[in-house]
């Protein structure tokens, strides 16, 4: 399931940033794109059951590239649990 999460935040209403495939307006499109030229999606853990039947987790650290920092940079905080101290 290729975009599982990318359809699930587009249903949600919450495309990701600059993901073309699910961001239906243009303009929106257009304005993510002058932030952020790509897609940054990463899977922390991959975690699984063996054929033997044993749990198996995987760790993929994200090595911060400097066009995520950049994008990061335009971000601010709008509301949520991490606004109430609960991040």
């Amino acid at each position: 399931r290729t975009h599982q999460i990318r359809v699930h935040m587009a249903h949600m209403g919450h495309p990701i940033m600059s993901d073309p495939r699910y961001i239906e307006s243009r303009e929106v499109l257009a304005s993510d794109l002058n932030i952020c030229s790509r897609i940054f999606l990463h899977k922390f853990r991959v975690s699984f059951v063996d054929l033997e039947g044993l749990p198996v987790s995987v760790s993929c650290p994200l090595r911060m590239d400097g066009a995520l920092w950049g994008a990061l940079r335009h971000l601010r905080l709008v509301g949520g649990m991490a606004a109430r101290g609960c991040a």
